[in-house]
């Protein structure tokens, strides 16, 4: 186990080391909600392990952060770099058995959660913006979208009116159809109106 420069502080502080919420469980709770010994609420954030114990990094929390990590709006990294931080490390009997305050910023970058880390997975939703006549041509405007980074779209024109198909990442739509907003802007062309059809809305289903 990796050694830390923290204060030791008594783990009893922490006992008994139980999960109020379970917010992610991979082989056992790995990231989650538990009371400290005043009744208030804290985040814990499965580090590393060894034969020995099971360290978490341990940060207070809010039922905000909670919710705001649960729903996406936050990362997993946001939500643990608060003004107080602590390791605790756990027994296979579920003791603690160590409990030391740290700095957040002081932790080893591979004892971090990566930075962006959310609970929501990103995946894949489809949906077309449909834009304002163009005086380019659909080879010019096109050229002018893929320059702006929309590297995940497929522009062209039906009835002489142009549109372009997007395929984004993100974890929200909002999020995707913001973004891919502010691509064809930075393209110099003008949305109108953004359509989602039942095939494409059955595929966020399906992923």
């Amino acid at each position: 186990m990796w050694e830390s420069q923290g204060v030791t502080e008594d783990p009893s502080r922490f006992r008994p080391f139980e999960p109020v919420e379970t917010l992610y469980e991979f082989d056992g709770p790995r990231i989650f909600t538990l009371r400290d010994a005043e009744g208030d609420l804290n985040l814990a954030y499965w580090s590393d392990e060894d034969e020995h114990v099971t360290r978490y990094i341990v940060a207070p929390t809010t039922m905000w952060i909670v919710e705001a990590l649960r729903t996406g709006r936050i990362s997993v990294r946001e939500a643990l770099n608060q003004s107080r931080c602590w390791l605790c490390d756990i027994a296979p009997d579920g003791t603690i058995v160590a409990c030391q305050r740290v700095e957040f910023d002081t932790l080893p970058p591979d004892a971090q959660p990566n930075v962006g880390t959310t609970l929501l997975p990103r995946r894949p939703f489809e949906f077309t913006l449909w834009l304002a006549p163009e005086a380019r041509s659909l080879c010019d405007w096109s050229n002018a979208l893929f320059e702006a980074g929309a590297d995940d779209c497929s522009p062209g024109e039906h009835c002489g009116k142009p549109y372009v198909a997007f395929h984004r990442e993100a974890e929200f739509l909002e999020e995707a159809v913001r973004s891919a907003h502010r691509h064809v802007q930075a393209a110099g062309c003008r949305v109108l109106r953004c359509e989602i059809t039942e095939e494409e809305m059955a595929g966020w289903t399906a992923n």
